[in-house]
């Protein structure tokens, strides 16, 4: 949402104001729902950890109730990198999440841990890591919006039109992470006595799923460019940068796809001595992500047009589709 309205907001007339109420509304549901399901899980621990049952259940009831402070700060970390990846800028979000955040944590705890600390260091760590990328976060962020401060952002109106795309989308990112876990899901109902069939097709679905990072890749760089050209209607430059982004990302997926799928044997010898007589599971996976790459970065081009109904709508089908078919077989 902010990656697509951040960009038509400056292609408005009053790109100031829309800015502000676009950076407002994303910050109050952002940080007030991450509030919520913090104060939700850390009630219902016990609850929600008893569901899967467990010697350790009380131990693990305790570790959940403490890492979930985190998430605010996560959240609130995430509005800082996608509000700058709104104006075309990459390098917070490597410096936030690539690498802030796993220094800290290395840096918090491999010296407790070589001092014979427990499991009270891991968390501050896990803290430390989560607060200190989402303050380094902030600091990028006043860097670029420096007329953006926070009371002025929370002071600003709703922006409605932003709440009516995220909500489909939100619900669309639930069914594609859904859809890529359906089969493995199929695979744990049908076959519920075999769970070295269950590893081995999850292991072979993550190696396959590598070549999508290619098209995701494209599409965060790519979104904000292509929302402010259709902002300000410059259909042939669209068009341009389309196909453009196509051969970018198709070029990469046939390279990568070659390298897991030579060398799936070998890669997949490194969960287990059987799983290398499976390695055909891993072109079929790939082959199936064929057509998404080939299609260039539709999806991301659909919802920058403000069609998140439309890829919500889609993802029902699909999934719809996919239990279907798979309960079929």
């Amino acid at each position: 949402g902010l990656l697509r309205h951040l960009a038509v907001a400056r292609a408005s007339d009053s790109p100031q104001e829309n800015q502000a109420r676009v950076l407002g509304t994303a910050l109050r549901w952002i940080v007030g729902l991450s509030l919520l399901g913090t104060v939700v899980v850390y009630l219902l621990a016990d609850v929600i950890v008893a569901r899967g049952g467990g010697d350790g259940a009380g131990d693990a009831a305790w570790w959940l109730s403490i890492i979930v402070f985190a998430v605010p700060a996560e959240a609130l970390a995430f509005f800082y990198v996608f509000a700058l990846r709104g104006t075309g800028r990459m390098g917070p979000f490597v410096i936030v999440r690539q690498l802030v955040r796993p220094l800290l944590l290395f840096a918090v705890a491999l010296p407790a841990i070589g001092l014979g600390a427990g499991k009270i260091s891991l968390i501050i760590a896990y803290l430390a890591a989560q607060y200190g990328s989402a303050l380094v976060g902030h600091v990028l962020y006043m860097k670029v919006f420096p007329e953006f401060g926070f009371l002025r952002i929370l002071r600003a109106p709703r922006d409605r039109s932003l709440l009516s795309f995220s909500f489909p989308q939100g619900l669309t990112e639930f069914l594609n992470y859904l859809l890529a876990r359906a089969d493995i899901l199929m695979i744990a109902f049908f076959f519920p006595n075999k769970p070295e069939l269950l590893a081995v097709y999850a292991v072979s679905s993550m190696l396959a799923g590598v070549v999508k990072k290619v098209r995701q890749a494209f599409d965060t760089s790519m979104a904000p460019v292509i929302s402010d050209q259709i902002a300000r209607g410059e259909k042939d430059l669209l068009r341009t940068t389309y196909r453009r982004a196509s051969r970018w990302i198709f070029a990469p997926f046939l390279g990568l796809s070659g390298i897991l799928v030579f060398g799936a044997p070998l890669l997949l010898a490194a969960f287990g001595p059987t799983y290398p007589e499976y390695w055909l599971v891993v072109p079929i996976l790939i082959g199936g992500r064929f057509l998404n790459a080939a299609g260039g970065p539709a999806q991301m081009a659909l919802l920058m047009a403000g069609r998140s109904r439309l890829e919500l709508l889609n993802n029902v089908l699909t999934n719809a589709g996919n239990i279907a078919f798979n309960l079929y077989m």
